[in-house]
């Protein structure tokens, strides 16, 4: 497809005109008007393009412009009041269509690509990610965002949470869990749901009832089970990523002389690649180790941040909130207007399928 037939592409969407990246935040999304929604199309000098959307247009712009500057030649805008979900149904329709054109892409996310930093950095920029991965847990414990407002998700499983609340091991998975989120992921409150989400009462076979499982991007990270016919009794799963970890304990030899209790499984994960390992602890004291290693937890801690930066969580459906609130009992759980727009509909000057 030729540029101008990328622009015919465009203006059959009704994306707005070209814009010169450089001047974009100050004639289209100017500083002092309201915070505005939508996709954008952005055109670079090699004739590559990117496709994206997001909750706050100029922001965005501000991001691609500290990690693309001048590469950038124009922007196409198609605002548009949305809620983020809308947002990604539609770029996903977007990106589907031009990638069937062969138009080349830089994005990640809804491509063939495996690996990237697209999906976080409107959340957490690139400077932000390279702070947390060098001390994930000083970063967090600084943190103090809120728990987002997930009450219809909540009604959806009570009854799961109050199972796993029922559990005579309940209090150790809970401090296991915070254990896990405060040394293994990026700003946990502010990232739960649309980037990490946790389930319990999942099926995980009869002889290991799952206890709860985190689940990073179309992954699994972290899963403690229980074991049949022994009550109590909890093991675990726990994936991390290979490189990081051998560069930090130099073998798995000596990864097994620090956990004799813990088997080691190679897993193949379309997600994650082939640079993972899987650790498996035989019991609850086994687990609580391997989560107080930081040599073992920075291995983690670097698969789920690679996971992040490829896309969003696909598992938010399974997400049990009330797990979240035991974790973190003195956050509480509040109203975000952000949680409004998931109302939004879509009206007609914004067509959800082929032009």
């Amino acid at each position: 497809m030729t540029i101008r037939s990328v622009n015919d592409w465009a203006d059959g969407w009704k994306f707005r005109a070209p814009v010169s990246f450089a001047d974009v935040r100050r004639s289209a999304l100017p500083a002092d008007a309201p915070k505005r929604s939508g996709w954008y199309l952005l055109s670079f000098n090699d004739d590559t393009y990117y496709l994206g959307e997001s909750v706050d247009l100029r922001s965005r712009m501000g991001g691609h412009e500290a990690k693309w500057g001048d590469e950038i030649a124009t922007v196409r805008l198609l605002p548009k009041a949305a809620s983020k979900q809308q947002l990604r149904v539609v770029e996903r329709t977007l990106i589907r269509e031009l990638r069937a054109q062969k138009i080349p892409l830089r994005n990640v996310v809804h491509s063939d690509v495996t690996t990237g930093r697209d999906a976080l950095e409107e959340l957490l920029s690139d400077e932000m990610q390279k702070q947390w991965i060098r001390n994930p847990r000083g970063v967090n414990a600084r943190d103090t965002t809120p728990l987002k407002d997930l009450s219809e998700q909540e009604v959806r499983y009570s009854t799961a949470a109050r199972r796993f609340s029922d559990l005579p091991e309940s209090t150790a998975l809970t401090a296991l869990l915070r254990t896990f989120l405060e040394a293994c992921v990026p700003s946990p409150r502010a990232t739960e749901f649309q980037y990490w989400s946790v389930s319990t009462g999942t099926y995980g076979g009869s002889m290991f009832p799952r206890r709860f499982c985190v689940s990073v991007g179309m992954m699994e990270v972290f899963v403690a089970h229980g074991v049949k016919g022994s009550p109590g009794a909890v093991q675990g799963i726990l994936n991390v990523r290979e490189s990081t970890l051998s560069s930090r304990v130099g073998s798995m030899h000596s990864l097994r002389r620090r956990h004799p209790s813990v088997r080691i499984e190679r897993r193949d994960y379309v997600d994650a690649g082939d640079d993972l390992i899987c650790l498996k602890p035989k019991d609850l004291n086994a687990l609580e180790g391997l989560l107080a290693d930081p040599e073992v937890t920075a291995a983690a801690a670097q698969l789920v941040l690679d996971l992040m930066r490829k896309h969003f969580c696909g598992y938010t459906r399974y997400h049990c909130p009330q797990l979240v609130q035991l974790v973190y009992p003195e956050y509480r759980r509040s109203a975000d207007d952000s949680q409004e727009d998931a109302t939004t509909q879509l009206d007609s000057s914004i067509r959800t399928s082929s032009p």
